[in-house]
């Protein structure tokens, strides 16, 4: 009885263990998506002032698309990469100014929404706006 009891111990400790390191896990990844979306939303506002418009046509393409734009125009070394390879999504509107866009970035708990402009427009609906 005793053997059972303290294989028992060890097993809820070790699976214990196991949801600890894949929950911080979890919150690094994370961290590591709100650091590549404040990066991007710097780029893309650095954008629109060089160009007076966010980076366009886009009605809703992975962040990669954004390449020629950001990358090659100067304004980002290289995209950051997802540390799980999700894809973040873009979105831009306002016709053909640019005036808003958003960006539907995919965290552990599920997908939000950041831009500039997004709130009425439906975009990525129903995923909340994001907390940072």
């Amino acid at each position: 009885m005793q053997i059972v009891g303290g294989v028992c111990i060890v097993a809820v400790f070790f699976f214990g263990t196991l949801y600890y390191l894949n929950s911080s896990d979890a919150t690094s990844r994370d961290a590591t998506r709100v650091a590549n979306v404040r990066l991007l939303k710097s780029a893309l506002d650095r954008y629109r002032v060089a160009k007076g418009r966010y980076p366009a046509p886009f009605p809703d393409n992975p962040v990669e698309d954004l390449k020629p734009a950001l990358v090659d125009g100067g304004l980002l070394k290289s995209l950051p990469a997802d540390p799980s390879d999700r894809v973040m999504r873009y979105s831009v509107g306002g016709g053909t100014e640019g005036k808003r866009y958003a960006l539907k970035v995919p965290l552990e708990t599920g997908d939000c929404v950041t831009g500039i402009g997004f709130e009425q427009s439906g975009w990525y609906a129903p995923a909340p706006p994001c907390p940072f």
